[in-house]
């Protein structure tokens, strides 16, 4: 490196690929606690961390799509949902399905025991069965 001279403070963190690690500097007991440890990364770890992201963001920011939200500077959920919302305004959705073979593999008495330990939903059936229905026509009492 120009203008590093021996024993820069840099010198830490600036290594060739090639440069074989001294693991003897460290023993057995500090490899240890650096594996099993669950408190945040030391400093030297976030720096090298934060260099990684910028160089890496610098190369590959231009390949990243513009309809990606996930990294970047103000791209997040939120923006996608505005985005969402703004190019598919006035829109009506709906989801075709048939459902005309699910009852094939169903086991009929599994869903009926599931649904009468559901409290809301006993309430809701004897509602709808004792509520008298009115049409315009003639006046049912159920």
């Amino acid at each position: 490196m120009k203008g590093l001279g021996e024993g820069s403070r840099l010198d830490f963190f600036i290594k060739s690929p090639k440069d074989k690690i001294d693991y003897t500097s460290l023993s057995k007991r500090k490899i240890k606690v650096i594996l099993t440890t669950s408190q945040p990364a030391p400093f030297q770890d976030k720096m090298v961390q934060e260099l990684l992201f910028m160089i890496l963001e610098s190369v590959y920011k231009a390949k990243f799509s513009q309809k990606s939200f996930a990294f970047g500077q103000g791209r997040n959920t939120h923006t996608m949902l505005r985005v969402v919302r703004k190019s598919f305004a006035g829109y009506l959705w709906y989801i075709k399905g048939d459902l005309s073979t699910i009852l094939d593999w169903m086991k009929v008495g599994l869903v009926i025991n599931a649904l009468m330990r559901d409290k809301k939903v006993v309430d809701l059936v004897k509602t709808a069965l004792v509520t008298p229905v009115i049409t315009t026509k003639v006046y049912l009492d159920a």
